[in-house]
């Protein structure tokens, strides 16, 4: 059992739902403070049963991450991140247009996670055609420590821009978000 327990009921491990050409993959220890925070956005997501998206959670290697969005069209990482931004503030980042440049993902306990599947990714051609990273801004990696009350108010926020992304994407928009915007306070 881990520390987010009264958040994701019996450790809920996320499992392949409908599989489709959207992949969500939530990242992060669930055992260490808001880098829960991927995981924890991916069981929600979960719940929502939103139909045609398979759903995984991955620890912290980026060759999981690399198998995990292989032969789909469209993916999307969640997972905690640090930019300068508020605690809590949710993030659309485009990985493709250089904006995860400045958006540190080492802060948290998977520092050749996301960051490094992307330029994985990219030096061997395989990044699927749509890639995004939704993420919430956290500032508490301590181990055994639960989410910040900041991060957790976030993720209606987050579970949002996801859905909206994703019905965007479902409709053939070029772009992550609606004019430009890429943070969400």
């Amino acid at each position: 059992m881990s520390v987010i327990d009264d958040i994701v009921i019996d450790d809920i491990v996320v499992a392949d739902i409908v599989v489709d050409d959207v992949v969500v993959v939530g990242l992060g220890n669930p055992d260490r403070g808001d880098d829960a925070v991927g995981r924890l956005l991916a069981a929600r997501l979960v719940a929502c049963g939103l139909a045609g998206v398979r759903v995984e959670t991955r620890a912290l290697d980026a060759a999981e991450i690399l198998e995990a969005w292989s032969g789909v069209d469209k993916a999307i990482l969640l997972d905690c991140v640090r930019s300068g931004s508020p605690v809590g503030t949710v993030h659309c980042i485009d990985p493709f247009d250089g904006s995860v440049d400045g958006v540190i993902l080492e802060s948290s306990t998977h520092a050749l996670g996301a960051r490094t599947a992307v330029e994985l990714g990219r030096a061997i051609g395989e990044l699927p055609t749509r890639l995004a990273l939704v993420g919430i801004e956290g500032a508490c990696f301590v181990l055994g420590t639960p989410p910040s009350a900041e991060v957790r108010d976030a993720i209606p926020e987050a579970l949002r821009v996801l859905r909206d992304l994703i019905t965007r994407w479902r409709r053939g928009a070029p772009s992550l978000t609606s004019g430009g915007d890429r943070d969400h306070a």
